[in-house]
Order: structure tokens, then sequence, then C-alpha cells
């Protein structure tokens, strides 16, 4: 859990640099705005559920106690801040600088940014601008061959489908800005031992969805009472 919790803020401090260092703005109906992100964090025991099934789209659903305390955490952070729960303080509070929070947040931190090491302490030079990435491990980039878009259809808007059929695979031909409504629907008391009620609760939410032409992407996150 240490790892985990450890890269997964690690991971949070990383998109934070990325973004600020992209400094592009973007048009909106409020003028000129700039992209940040918040992120919130928690760990603890989760259960996954895959339930829907109209139109042959499926969605995923995740519960449990970390997922409730990011429902916490998420927006207890502002513009480029990373709130981590109490819970995953425990692990991070030896490796990450952290501003407990106070109010309805209590127990909750803001993280500062990553310790240094000692050598870096007593260092006259700049801190390593890359000291943030050493908890996320290296990885390869993933390559999307044709034989993966087969099992993709039940998990992706039928737009982006449409692309990677037609042989469009980088990520910035997949990206598009339109004008949308959004509506959020928060499912609690999820069953971990029968998930029927669960399953008939998404397949409304789909049919209601589809007909007028939309897309179910809100199925991530549940909090778990």
């Amino acid at each position: 859990m240490n790892e985990a919790v450890s890269k997964a803020t690690a991971v949070a401090l990383s998109l934070h640099k990325m973004i600020e260092e992209h400094e592009k703005e973007y048009n909106t109906l409020t003028g000129q705005r700039q992209l940040t992100l918040h992120a919130g964090i928690g760990c603890g025991e989760c259960f996954g559920q895959v339930v829907g099934g109209v139109l042959g789209r499926w969605d995923f659903i995740l519960s449990g106690e970390g997922v409730s305390q990011i429902a916490v955490a998420e927006p207890a952070a502002g513009p480029t801040e990373t709130v981590v729960s109490p819970q995953s303080w425990a692990y991070l509070a030896t490796d990450f600088d952290g501003e407990e929070l106070t109010g309805e947040y209590e127990g909750f931190v803001r993280i500062l940014g990553e310790k240094l090491s000692e050598s870096e302490s007593e260092s006259d030079a700049p801190p390593n601008e890359d000291s943030w990435k050493r908890n996320i491990g290296s990885h390869d980039q993933i390559q999307l061959k044709p034989k993966h878009i087969c099992f993709m259809p039940t998990y992706l808007p039928n737009a982006v489908i449409m692309n990677l059929k037609a042989g469009v695979c980088d990520s910035t031909s997949q990206a598009e800005m339109r004008e949308l409504s959004v509506m959020f629907i928060q499912l609690t008391n999820l069953d971990t031992e029968d998930n029927s009620k669960t399953q008939s609760a998404i397949q409304c939410v789909q049919e209601a969805t589809y007909q007028v032409e939309g897309e179910v992407e809100g199925g991530k996150r549940a909090p778990h009472n």
C-alpha cells in the first residue's frame, strides 16, 4: 500500500508540473482560460463491478474505502493542488511535505512537494527538477494495435472507436472541443455481494442517455456507504 500511495502522489505532482509547463490557454464561453488540475488521493479496500450492457456498452464502477476518501479529498483540493486522506498521509509523511487542512476537511493534508534527500538539503545547488518523478518508476509506452480494438467498443465512445477503426491512433487526433451538458449521478449503498440493483440502475441510465445520443462516462467512482 505504501508504494501504491507514493506512486499515485508522485503521478499527481508530475501531472501538475506537466500542465504548468504547457501554459496553453483555451477559448471558453467566459473568455481565455488555462487548463488546471486538482487531485484527491485515498487508499483502502475497493470493490469493482462491470455493469450495464445496453447496446453492448458496459461501465466499470469502483466503490469502497479508498473511493469514499477520494470523494472528500478531491473537492478539498484547489486548482494545481493535491489533497490526500488521513489514511493516505500515514504512508506519505516520511517522503512528502504536507499541510494539514482545517474545518470540514480536518485531517486531510495538502501535499506541498516531495521531501529533499539529505544530500539535496545540504547542497547549494537548486533542487533536482525531476525529483518528483522518482517514485513513479519507468514504463514502456503502450502501443495500440488493430487486434486490440475489437475489445474496446464496449467501453469507449463511438466517436473514438470510429477514429481507431480508421487508423487514427495518436492522442492529439482524438482530442476535440465540444459544447455539452454534463449530469453527475451518485450511487450509494452499493452491495458488494449482489450487484443486481446496481446493474438495474446503470441500465436505466444507459437507456435514457442513449436515447438522446449521449454517452455514459460517470461510472468510474461511487462513494461507498
